[in-house]
């Protein structure tokens, strides 16, 4: 028999959902009112500095608490705080108010602040149309990198992008406010140059050419076509790969000798990590097969063709191409991801490639390679 006048049973579950509930509900009315009034006295420029900065540090605070709880496992960061919307598009009017005259320490460590809680918030990928939706947004983001002079920020806003660039019409938008060159600018900075190389690899994150030369080595087998060429191109490609983390790793322990076990796939006067004229030769393959496959039916979306190209125009290839030769074999190893990536089924960046005789640098950097390693 069932009825109100039967017992109401908690289980474990229930009581636990009620729980999260009301700690999510406590921490929204904590944040939303500092919030609200720092937004009353927004006309009061040191009061609402100083309100503000409260905000940013409860923000945080709490968020690391849900991370620490396991809370955010459950419930979304918005279910929390409610919707977001409105605080990014402050965050990043603040972050370009504070950056312009910024002159201390503590100035940075404000607009690092604020740029950190922009970052908890575009870390939900529904705040990406938010931006997207936002006139202007994109460019006044874009624009931050004018007035944040600190490199730990610029590193911090890089990262805020790359996030936003996880939809495609951001990265396009990106594309059509030279966004992109702005970005490399950044390069010549060697404390940023990393961070803004995996900016663009991050860029590029839907595309894996390993597993797609994989595919086309199956979908050849399947017509009956020798897959020969493209197997071999990969595990000397791996070799390369082997021999760039060998070098950065610590102390060298992972070193290869020339008795070490190599793929059988390689040709035996190969059983070594490939030298330069290996290389040369393996380098050549690679272009023949990107040729092969931009050739097919291509599998690039619209808008992946459209990004690439804008990252060309803007001088990404060319810059990239020309930064390998110098920089560090950990780094090397993304700028070649991403040079592939840039490359594989687009014919536009495989011409601009060849014009400014890609191949060449990229056979360069193996002259450097530590003589224990060969």
């Amino acid at each position: 028999r069932t009825g109100w006048d039967q017992p109401l049973v908690f289980t474990s579950n229930m009581f636990n959902h009620l729980k999260t509930k009301y700690y999510c509900y406590s921490l929204w009315r904590k944040i939303s009112a500092v919030w609200t009034e720092y937004k009353k006295i927004s006309d009061q420029p040191e009061e609402a500095r100083a309100k503000l900065a409260e905000f940013l540090e409860s923000f945080q605070k709490y968020y690391m608490e849900l991370v620490q709880g396991g809370y955010l496992v459950e419930v979304s960061l918005d279910k929390i705080y409610g919707d977001l919307g409105d605080i990014l598009v402050e965050m990043v009017e603040v972050i370009e108010r504070e950056s312009t005259k910024a002159e201390s320490e503590e100035d940075n460590e404000f607009v690092d602040r604020a740029l950190a809680v922009a970052e908890l918030i575009v870390e939900d990928s529904k705040y990406g149309s938010i931006i997207k939706d936002t006139p202007g947004l994109t460019k006044k983001i874009i624009g931050l990198f004018d007035t944040i002079k600190s490199p730990e920020n610029q590193q911090l806003l890089l990262h805020v992008i790359s996030l936003i660039g996880q939809r495609a019409e951001n990265l396009i938008e990106l594309g059509t406010l030279d966004g992109f060159s702005t970005i490399l600018s950044l390069l010549e900075d060697k404390r940023s140059a990393p961070r803004v190389i995996l900016t663009f690899k991050e860029f590029l994150v839907e595309i894996d050419v390993e597993v797609e030369i994989d595919n086309e080595v199956k979908r050849r087998v399947d017509c009956g076509k020798s897959p020969k060429k493209t197997g071999k191109l990969s595990s000397v490609m791996n070799e390369v790969k082997n021999m760039f983390l060998s070098t950065s790793a610590e102390g060298n322990q992972s070193k290869r000798k020339p008795t070490d076990k190599v793929d059988s796939n390689l040709d035996s006067e190969n059983s070594f990590i490939p030298n330069a004229v290996v290389l040369e030769k393996a380098i050549s393959e690679l272009a023949q097969n990107h040729e092969l496959l931009s050739s097919e039916e291509s599998l690039e979306t619209k808008e992946m063709a459209e990004l690439k190209r804008y990252m060309m125009e803007q001088g990404i290839l060319t810059a990239f191409t020309r930064a390998i030769v110098k920089s560090t074999p950990a780094v090397q190893l993304d700028i070649l991801e991403t040079i592939a990536k840039l490359l594989h089924r687009n014919r536009q960046c495989q011409v601009e490639f060849e014009k400014i005789d890609g191949y060449s640098y990229l056979v360069s950097i193996f002259d450097c390679v530590p003589a224990t390693l060969v």
